[in-house]
């Protein structure tokens, strides 16, 4: 299963250069992770009437203005990722106020030998356009 990471541009060359990144133990929203999170490939989105599966584009809908979006990062997991929840606004919902529950994957840090990047993603537009990590 392929994993996903919306980081700042230093996150992305400390991780480029092998250094181990270290999560936060908990976060001041409402969720369950842990640590360091990212999305699958096909990220579960539901709430009470609707349930959706979306990829990483449709995911930065509900996620601008929240992450760090310099760079989007494709991984392959070597490690064992805990699945966990967040609650975000919803992308069913025409209220302001409405909000989903997203399945999240979360470790307590990585490294490139554990999480194989694969490509990166800059944002413009909306839209994702992708590179080779080399």
């Amino acid at each position: 299963m392929k994993f996903y990471r919306f980081m700042s541009m230093k996150e992305f060359n400390k991780m480029s250069s092998g250094v181990d990144i270290v999560g936060k133990k908990s976060f001041e929203a409402r969720t369950t992770s842990t640590g360091v999170c990212f999305l699958s490939e096909q990220t579960l989105c539901k709430d009470d009437d609707h349930k959706a599966t979306i990829n990483v584009e449709q995911a930065y809908d509900f996620l601008c203005g929240i992450v760090s979006d310099d760079v989007v990062v494709e991984f392959e997991s070597r490690q064992e990722m805990t699945e966990s929840y967040g609650v975000y606004a919803s992308i069913f919902g025409s209220a302001y106020f409405d909000t989903m529950v997203v399945t999240e994957y979360c470790v307590s840090s990585y490294n490139r030998d554990n999480m194989t990047p694969i490509r990166y993603g800059t944002i413009n537009d909306w839209k994702i356009e992708w590179h080779p990590f080399n």
